[in-house]
């Protein structure tokens, strides 16, 4: 499912082995059209995901 977001801060980058760039993830905060407040990480390959929703 793809949805607009909002960004609302971010970039913080997550490096597990500077190694194997393709391991890395950039945090950020963002509100979709409902009002809810995410926190998304988009990977090395530009793909975007949902970690979580803030209650």
């Amino acid at each position: 499912m793809t949805e607009q977001v909002e960004l609302n801060s971010g970039p913080e980058r997550f490096c597990i082995n500077r190694w194997q760039p393709q391991l890395q993830r950039d945090y950020f905060i963002g509100r979709n059209r409902k009002g809810q407040w995410l926190w998304l990480y988009r990977t090395a390959e530009q793909r975007w995901f949902v970690q979580g929703i803030f209650s």
